[in-house]
């Protein structure tokens, strides 16, 4: 009798234990799917997402542009603060001037850039839709050298970028 009683002690134990790392596994597993199916939707978001900066123009000096951008992709962009700027020159002194911008919703100061238009803007206003061009002004400081250009560099949530010659 207590050879029975012992084997049904181990037996249950067994089949608590076994039960208990077969709910673990199964906790896991879908925790797995689950984040492989997220990790390939925003790898199907990157692969649609396109960026090509068309112009830059200097327009006062050498420290205020405007650059112009496509979005030849298929993924809309609409949070424009999520977007990178970032300008790599060499100043009027030689020295190698490496930023990256700040955005704002206003008037552009030292090392900032905003957006300034969408054009045409009629689907989803105020959202950078594919076919759609951008254009952004931006200020560094100091101001880039007048016979070495520099490159501006645009880079999308995702981690898409295109880049620009940035010269005076």
């Amino acid at each position: 009798m207590t050879e029975s009683l012992g084997a049904a002690v181990a037996m249950g134990l067994f089949i608590v234990l076994s039960s208990v790392t077969f709910l673990v596994l199964l906790d896991v597993w879908d925790l797995q799917s689950s984040e492989s199916i997220d990790n390939a939707a925003l790898l199907t978001e990157r692969i649609n997402t396109r960026v090509s900066i068309i112009n830059t123009t200097a327009e006062s000096g050498c420290d205020t542009y405007t650059i112009d951008l496509t979005n030849p992709g298929k993924t809309s962009i609409a949070d424009f603060s999520k977007l990178d700027v970032i300008a790599d020159y060499p100043d009027v002194g030689g020295n190698r001037v490496y930023r990256r911008l700040d955005y704002v919703t206003s008037a552009v100061s030292d090392n900032e850039w905003a957006l300034n238009s969408i054009a045409p803007d009629t689907r989803d206003p105020n959202a950078w839709n594919p076919g759609e061009t951008v254009v952004f002004d931006l200020k560094v400081s100091p101001t880039v050298s007048t016979t070495i250009s520099g490159t501006v560099v645009v880079a999308t949530p995702f981690g898409v970028t295109d880049n620009a010659y940035l010269g005076c």
